[in-house]
């Protein structure tokens, strides 16, 4: 590669905003660093194989598609960073809590019920009432005969 006289144009990577200095990709009507171009929807490098434009965005294939951006299941909020994935969604690490006494589970043990995740002890706790439960509906109708 010769170094950029005046004359040369330079280009701006659409993804990261910067200078193209090396080679420069050009697709979707866009400018990209090699590093940069990438699958839009699995992220994956696409270098120079071949792509497939889609709304304007390359992909590496018709059939994928852009993950849909992961909302915290207790704050409503975008998560952008490490996340808990429970319960059919995403949390930020510090929402997702306990459903019986609050506490965070993020980083322990946590057992998911159909209408949200506890903590050990409130688990074992949810568990007592269901046996207790269990046990009261259970009535006694007389001795089972021996023949």
């Amino acid at each position: 590669l010769s170094a950029m006289s005046e004359e040369e144009e330079v280009f701006t990577c659409c993804r990261c905003n910067k200078d193209i200095e090396t080679t420069v990709i050009h697709a979707c009507n866009k400018t990209f660093h090699l590093e940069c171009f990438l699958c839009t929807g699995c992220k994956n490098p696409m270098s120079t194989r071949r792509y497939k434009e889609k709304g304007g965005e390359p992909y590496c294939s018709m059939n994928c598609e852009a993950e849909p951006e992961r909302v915290c299941g207790k704050c409503g909020k975008i998560v952008s960073d490490s996340c808990m994935k429970a319960l059919g969604t995403f949390f930020h690490p510090n929402c997702f809590t306990c459903m019986g006494c609050g506490v965070g589970i993020a980083v322990k043990t946590f057992f998911e019920v159909k209408d949200g995740a506890y903590c050990s002890i409130c688990y074992k706790r949810q568990l007592d009432k269901a046996f207790q439960a269990a046990a009261d509906d259970v009535m006694v109708t007389g001795r089972p005969t021996i023949n």
